[in-house]
């Protein structure tokens, strides 16, 4: 059975996706690795939900997480999203990300 999911990367265009990864520290690395030109943590954003992401979260330049993780989690992200996974949490980041620097017009709702 296909995972439901796929569709949707596909018409987004991931070309990647990594699913039931236990250590996903050596995974990051080998995109790292493969996008070249000096890439690495320290230009990576990451949003994490769950314990197994605290080591991905303490390696990347800036970790978010949602309202529902765990406080060790919260403890380690530099932000919190408003909304939860699955409703929203990615959307917010982008919107954050997008107000940050300066290019509210490609927001839906540019006062958010």
């Amino acid at each position: 059975m296909t995972p439901r999911w796929w569709p949707r990367a596909r018409e987004l265009g991931v070309t990647r996706l990594h699913q039931g990864v236990a250590d996903k520290l050596p995974v990051l690395q080998a995109i790292l690795d493969d996008i070249g030109g000096g890439c690495g943590f320290e230009h990576v954003l990451c949003i994490g939900d769950d314990l197994a992401d605290l080591p991905l979260m303490r390696r990347c330049a800036i970790a978010f997480t949602v309202p529902h993780a765990p406080a060790a989690v919260k403890l380690q992200a530099d932000a919190v999203t408003r909304f939860p996974g699955g409703a929203g949490a990615v959307r917010d980041l982008c919107d954050r990300l997008l107000h940050g620097i300066g290019r509210h017009d490609l927001l839906d709702e540019p006062d958010r």
